[in-house]
């Protein structure tokens, strides 16, 4: 984590996280947010794992979870964009946009099964 993305600092500002030098700074983060908020309802994060290398290389997180609309916002490939919400969230100094993106679920079965007929 600390030599793929966790101790850059524009790369957390782009996540809106603060960033970590320090191998017991990641440690602290997993114990006190990551480890302690599994038990949450509305909290999601996973490792990426390179298969090769088994090496942890980035993160997936749901940005926002609402469970009474089961909807989640999440970015991933294969997803379509379907536009932009401008000046969406206020970003310490200035406001950001984001960028919305979706997949329908016949969408993603079909793509799930081309998968598996070619074998990617």
């Amino acid at each position: 984590m600390l030599r793929n993305w966790i101790a850059d600092e524009k790369t957390q500002w782009d996540y809106g996280e603060p960033y970590y030098l320090t191998p017991e700074a990641v440690s602290e983060l997993f114990d006190t947010k990551y480890i302690a908020s599994y038990s949450r309802d509305d909290y999601y994060r996973w490792a990426v794992i390179e298969k090769e290398s088994q090496e942890c290389i980035g993160q997936i997180a749901y940005f926002k979870v609402d469970t009474d609309n089961q909807h989640g916002e999440i970015e991933k490939c294969g997803l379509t964009c379907e536009g932009v919400f401008r000046d969406f969230f206020w970003r310490k100094d200035h406001f950001e946009g984001r960028r919305v993106f979706s997949i329908l679920k016949q969408e993603y079965m079909y793509n799930k099964s081309s998968k598996i007929a070619t074998n990617d």
